[in-house]
C-alpha cells in the first residue's frame, strides 16, 4: 500500500456540509492501489472502543495523473463526528488511517481521529439555488447591439455632467440589449452577465470614472433600470461587473491626489510607494497590470471599504441587480472579500459572487468569499481538447474530473465554464474555424458539471484571435450555416435546463476511449443518468454501452439498448438518459 499517497483532510473541501444537509467525505489515494475506503465514524463526544462504530464505504469517482479519488455524501446522523479510515489495498492488506497517521491493527483513541467539531448549516457553502442551475449569456456592451438585431459600429463621444469626455468604439448601447432580450429568452439563457457599464474613460469600461451612474456611451440610469425590469418580467436574472481593484487615473479621488500629494485626503486610498506620484522616473504607485492609466485601490483602508461597500450595496438596492462578477479579484485582500460577502448578503441573501480568478482557487472559494470563480484550469483543457488537439482523451478526461472535484460540490456547480470571454481569443478561432468542433464544445460545456456561460456571438461563430478582435461586433444578419450553428445551441440549453441530471446534477467519470479518442463522464440528479460522449476525432466509431438499462438520446430523440455500442459521427455528441428495463417496458 502506497500510504505515501493517501490524503484527507478534515473541515476543508474534502470534508463539509452540503447545502443540502449531505455531508461529504473525499479521501485520495495512489491510482490503482485500493480496492476499497471504508469510513468508521461516530459522535465525538459518545465514541465508544467497544460500540460498533457506523460504516460508510466511499466509491471510487474518479481517477487522474498518480491519484484515485474516494466519495461519499450521506446524510449524518450526529451534529459532531469524530472519523477515521480502513483502506484494503488491491493485494488485500489494509491499514487503519488516522489523523496522525497510519495503524496496521485498531487502536482506538479520540485525539487520533479526524473530527468535524460541530456540522453548522450555517458553515455550508449557501451558493444561491438559482445560480447552479443558470444559463448565463455574456454581453460586452458596446459591441452587442444598438438596436433590435442591429449593430453598426459607429465610435462616440459623450460628455459627463462633471464634463469628461467619455467615449467608445462600436457604439452598442443598453437600449440595443434592451431590444434584443426577447433573442436571449428564445434562446434559453437565464442570466445575464454586462461587462463594466459604470462612466469610464475607455469603451471596454474597466477604468472606473464614477460607480453611481451608468456610462453615457451605454445609456442612462433609467435605461439600465428598465433593463433589469424587462430581464426579472422574462426570468433572465442579471449580474454586472464590479471592478474595485482599481480605478481610471482620472478618477476624481486620485486626480485629488496627483494634485495635492500627500497632502491629499485620498491619499492613503491609492497604494502609493512615494510622492509625487509621478515624475520623469515613471510613476510610483500600484495599478492594474503595470498599466498608470488605472491606479490601485488601497481596500485595507476603511473608508475605501465602506466606499466600495456602499456601491455594492446601491445597485442590489436601488437596481435589484442579482449578483456580481468581481474584476481582478485575486489582487484584492481576502479580508476584504469576506467583507464584501457579508454586506451583500445582508441586503439580499441569494446574491451571487463570483471573482475572476485564472487559477485554481480554493482560497477564495467556500463559506465567506465568493460562491464560484472564472473556471479558466477548464477553459486550457477544452481549447487543448476540442480546440488544438494538445490534449488526448485520456488526459482531458481526468483533467475535467479533478476540476469536478476540486472544491465543495455546491461552488462546482456554480463555477463559470465558458469556451471563450473578452479576455482571450474566441474558440472559433482556436479551433481553426471548424464548425464541428465549435458544435462538440458546445455540447460538451453545456452538459459539463458548473454553470454555463455563453461570450455574444459564440452561437454565431464569431471569431478573434485577440482580445479587440474578440469583441467585435455581434452578427446579427445571420447566413444558412450561423442559423444552424445556433439551433444547435438553442437545443443543447433547452434540453440542459429540461432535465435536471444536466442542469444541476453531480459529475461522475464513465473514463474514455483514448483509442478513438472519445470522453466520457455521468450525470446524476435522483433517478436521472445521462450518460454525455464526446467523439473528438474525424473518424466515426462506437461506444459501448453499459447494459442493464436503456438509453435515450437526448438530442436526437434515438433509442438504444444496453450492451450495444453507441454509433459516433465525427466530432459528434451523444447525452444519452438512462432507463430501468422495466421502466421502458422491455
Amino acid at each position: 500500500m502506497d500510504k505515501g499517497a493517501v490524503y484527507h483532510r478534515a473541515d476543508s473541501e474534502w470534508c463539509y456540509l452540503g447545502d443540502d444537509g449531505l455531508l461529504t467525505i473525499v479521501l485520495r489515494a495512489a491510482r490503482g492501489d485500493l480496492h476499497s475506503v471504508q469510513m468508521v465514524y461516530d459522535d465525538r463526544y459518545d465514541a465508544k472502543p467497544k460500540r460498533p462504530w457506523r460504516r460508510l464505504m466511499l466509491e471510487k469517482r474518479h481517477s487522474a495523473g498518480e491519484y484515485d479519488y474516494f466519495q461519499a455524501a450521506f446524510q449524518c446522523p450526529y451534529s459532531r463526528i469524530g472519523y477515521f479510515f480502513l483502506l484494503t489495498a488491491a493485494s488485500g492488506e489494509t491499514a487503519y488511517y488516522y489523523q496522525d497517521g497510519f495503524s496496521e491493527q485498531y487502536n482506538w483513541g479520540r485525539q487520533r481521529l479526524f473530527q468535524l467539531p460541530y456540522l453548522h448549516p450555517e458553515d455550508a457553502p449557501h451558493v444561491p439555488q438559482w445560480l447552479k442551475e443558470s444559463v448565463a449569456y455574456q454581453v460586452f456592451p458596446d459591441s452587442f447591439a444598438q438596436g433590435r438585431g442591429r449593430m453598426e459600429p459607429a465610435p462616440a463621444e459623450r460628455t459627463t455632467p462633471n464634463g469628461r469626455t467619455v467615449s467608445s468604439r462600436l457604439g452598442g448601447t443598453l437600449r440595443g440589449v434592451i431590444e434584443n432580450l426577447p433573442y436571449l429568452r428564445e434562446l434559453g439563457v437565464n442570466l445575464l452577465y454586462l461587462n463594466p457599464i459604470f462612466t469610464a474613460l475607455s469603451y471596454h469600461k474597466y477604468d472606473t470614472l464614477e460607480y453611481y451612474h451608468i456610462d453615457p456611451c451605454l445609456g442612462t440610469d433609467e435605461d439600465f433600470k428598465e433593463l433589469v425590469t424587462q430581464c426579472h418580467a422574462m426570468g433572465i436574472r442579471v449580474m454586472l461587473d464590479l471592478v474595485f481593484n482599481h480605478v481610471s487615473r482620472e478618477h476624481p479621488f486620485f486626480r485629488d491626489v496627483l494634485e495635492k500629494g500627500e497632502g491629499s485626503p485620498y491619499a492613503d486610498w491609492f497604494c502609493i510607494h512615494r510622492f509625487p506620484v509621478k515624475d520623469e522616473q515613471g510613476h510610483h504607485y500600484e495599478s492594474f497590470a503595470f498599466l498608470e492609466e488605472m491606479p490601485k485601490l488601497n481596500t485595507g483602508n476603511p473608508e475605501v471599504a465602506d466606499y466600495l461597500l456602499a456601491v455594492g450595496r446601491y445597485w442590489l438596492l436601488e437596481y435589484g441587480v442579482d449578483g456580481y462578477r468581481l474584476d481582478v479579484a485575486n489582487e484584492v485582500s481576502h479580508a476584504f472579500w469576506r467583507w464584501f460577502r457579508r454586506e451583500m448578503e445582508a441586503v439580499r441573501p441569494d446574491v451571487a459572487i463570483i471573482g475572476e480568478v485564472w487559477h485554481e482557487a480554493p482560497e477564495w472559494i467556500g463559506r465567506d468569499q465568493f460562491h464560484s470563480v472564472m473556471n479558466y484550469p477548464l477553459l486550457y483543457a477544452v481549447w487543448g481538447f476540442f480546440g488544438q488537439d494538445s490534449l488526448q482523451a485520456q488526459e482531458f478526461t481526468e483533467v475535467i474530473g479533478r476540476l469536478a472535484l476540486l472544491y465543495r460540490r455546491d461552488n462546482v456547480a456554480a463555477m463559470m465554464n465558458f469556451l471563450d470571454n473578452h479576455d482571450t481569443c474566441r474558440f472559433y478561432s482556436i479551433c481553426g474555424h471548424q464548425r464541428p468542433r465549435l458544435r462538440l464544445a458546445a455540447a460538451f460545456l453545456l452538459s459539463y458539471v458548473g454553470m454555463p456561460l455563453l461570450f455574444y456571438g459564440d452561437e454565431a461563430a464569431l471569431d478573434g484571435g485577440n482580445e479587440l478582435e474578440s469583441r467585435q461586433a455581434m452578427k446579427w444578419q445571420l447566413g444558412a450555416e450561423d442559423r444552424e450553428l445556433a439551433d444547435w445551441f438553442r437545443l443543447l440549453i433547452h434540453t440542459r435546463r429540461a432535465h435536471p441530471a444536466l442542469l444541476r446534477g453531480d459529475f461522475r467519470s464513465a473514463g474514455c476511449d483514448p483509442l478513438h479518442g472519445t470522453a466520457a463522464f455521468w450525470r446524476e440528479a435522483g433517478q436521472e443518468r445521462v450518460l454525455c460522449l464526446f467523439h473528438n476525432a474525424q473518424e466515426t466509431a462506437a461506444y459501448p454501452l453499459p447494459e442493464g438499462a436503456a438509453y435515450t438520446d437526448l438530442l436526437t430523440g434515438e433509442r438504444l439498448s444496453g450492451g450495444e455500442a453507441a454509433g459516433l459521427t465525427p466530432f459528434g455528441a451523444r447525452l444519452l438518459a438512462t432507463s430501468s428495463l422495466q421502466e421502458d417496458g422491455q
